[in-house]
């Protein structure tokens, strides 16, 4: 809901939060591909979102690298110097803490590999299981190493974090303290380096207060 509002109805708000966390450069514009409103808020997975982005897989095509059905976007975007934004939003904790990977064993293989690929890559130790506890996390980096690493395409991934929604029955509005506490955990989990600098430079934790927004939800 919250990143539909944002897209659709106050873009100047998500626009300069995603700006300043990744340190665009002075001008540089951000063009919404999804959730868009005059494409009914469609969300794009598999080879639609490779496409929708425009994206040259010079090395590589998904259906290599990841089985079908995988990540559901929640958002698209592009800069207008060409970098591609990937967007995962969260409102409450518990949506944070994604259920494993439900794959059939054939396509749970081909996950562990690129999994483990992107674990080499970014240097993890840990031995943890990512196909378990912060799975989506863990795939969202995935698909982030696949398109930058093994591609080379310009592209970066943005987690929008939104602060003190208060619309769902039995969840807690989160403070922003509290979705760094959440972060934390998850990096922690999965051997992560949060402050490493590919992930630094690559990986955007953006926060926007539901109370900036709320003026635009009904308009």
């Amino acid at each position: 809901m919250w990143l539909q509002v944002a897209v659709n109805r106050c873009p100047s708000v998500i626009d300069a939060a995603i700006a300043e966390t990744l340190r665009l450069a002075q001008g540089e514009s951000i063009e919404w591909v999804s959730p868009l409103k005059a494409n009914n808020y469609v969300e794009y997975c598999d080879q639609r979102f490779v496409e929708s982005l425009g994206v040259d897989l010079r090395h590589k095509q998904l259906k290599e690298f990841w089985p079908s059905r995988g990540p559901v976007w929640d958002g698209l975007a592009l800069t207008s110097n060409g970098r591609c934004l990937l967007v995962e939003a969260k409102a409450n904790v518990p949506e944070f803490n994604s259920s494993p990977s439900g794959a059939s064993e054939g396509s749970l293989r081909k996950i562990r590999r690129a999994l483990d690929d992107t674990k080499a890559f970014l240097s993890v130790r840990s031995k943890t299981e990512w196909t378990q506890c912060f799975y989506q996390y863990a795939n969202r980096l995935a698909h982030l190493y696949f398109l930058k690493e093994v591609n080379e395409v310009d592209a970066a991934l943005v987690f929008v974090y939104f602060v003190g929604d208060d619309t769902v029955p039995d969840r807690n509005p989160v403070s922003k303290a509290g979705w760094e506490a959440a972060i934390d955990l998850a990096t922690h989990h999965l051997g992560v380096r949060l402050h490493s600098p590919w992930m630094r430079d690559n990986v955007a934790d953006v926060f926007i207060d539901v109370n900036d927004l709320r003026p635009f939800a009904n308009s």
